[in-house]
């Protein structure tokens, strides 16, 4: 009886240890899905890395932590390039899909008088990622599952995404979302299939706003809580940004900035607040973080020569 007794000891133990450990015991911190694009300031030939599944990848990289990308493009001499960026920074490009009768996504980059930013994009093979394409035995060696963009992957969400979020849940990860245009019009009654599996819903203030039909903040969450949402955040740009629960509001200022450019600071944002999160941060401090790494990306051209130097709250690099 003794020996059973142990035996029975011994196993509990064993489970209550790999729960406490079984976030680090995952291959992956981050699966990233979503655009990865060629980026092209008008008027020069310098081209970079993009998009914002790429984007949110690099970023996460570069604060510490081990993400994971899929995305769609072409095989084409951009293709070979994104490549040959991710392989430089050790970001994995096994999940990446590509099709010899794709082009590449190619996004040329327009800033007016305020240093705001607008895009024209040729190409398209970042919007072709489907179901058939998606890795699923990636989700449970992950800690988190990041869309870069609702409304990005048309085809995905039409059918596949809805079953990307709901296996992330059941194998307890974390998920995010940021939002782009609503290009193809499809509302709260879309994207409301998502919003209760999605742990942090993260839209900027203007698509929000089309979102809801609401302009105040306040108003807006309360829209997207009706309709599912567990916690939203409100990119609010030089006003900072709000993050909100059903029971509390925590709302940071923007930091100082001297701006440039502001393209990529939303994956920025996301990209420090999924890291800060993932490292054990509150979530005031993650949306410090967040802030004012999103403030750094408006201080320089494109997304990927952001100055990362100490955030207000350092990221424990597990």
């Amino acid at each position: 009886m003794k020996q059973v007794n142990n035996l029975f000891f011994l196993v509990f133990s064993m489970k209550i240890i790999n729960n406490k450990t079984g976030d680090r015991m995952k291959s992956y911190d981050v699966l990233c899905f979503g655009a990865c694009v060629i980026d092209q300031r008008e008027n020069t030939e310098t081209c970079t890395l993009g998009g914002d599944a790429a984007n949110q990848s690099l970023i996460i990289k570069r604060l510490g932590l081990q993400p994971v990308l899929c995305a769609a493009m072409g095989q084409d001499k951009a293709g070979k390039t994104i490549r040959d960026i991710l392989q430089l920074h050790n970001i994995s490009t096994d999940f990446l899909i590509d099709n010899p009768s794709w082009t590449t996504t190619h996004s040329l980059i327009h800033l007016d008088h305020r240093k705001e930013r607008s895009f024209t994009v040729t190409g398209g093979a970042h919007r072709l990622l489907d179901k058939t394409h998606f890795p699923f035995q990636l989700i449970p060696t992950c800690r988190a599952v990041s869309l870069g963009s609702m409304f990005t992957l048309h085809l995905l969400e039409e059918d596949g995404l809805l079953e990307i979020f709901q296996m992330a849940k059941a194998h307890q990860c974390i998920t995010f979302s940021d939002t782009s245009t609503d290009r193809y019009h499809k509302g709260l009654n879309k994207v409301k299939e998502f919003l209760p599996y999605i742990d942090y819903f993260m839209p900027s203030y203007d698509e929000a706003a089309a979102l809801t039909g609401k302009t105040n903040p306040d108003e807006i969450a309360n829209v997207l809580f009706a309709h599912g949402a567990n916690t939203v955040i409100i990119k609010l740009g030089s006003d900072g940004a709000a993050l909100y629960r059903k029971d509390r509001k925590i709302h940071i200022d923007a930091y100082p900035a001297r701006v440039i450019d502001t393209t990529g600071a939303g994956d920025h944002f996301c990209g420090s607040f999924i890291a800060s999160i993932l490292s054990g941060l509150s979530e005031d401090k993650a949306l410090h973080n967040a802030c004012w790494l999103g403030a750094r990306a408006t201080e320089s051209y494109g997304t990927n020569d952001t100055d990362f130097q100490t955030l207000p709250y350092p990221i424990d690099k597990k």
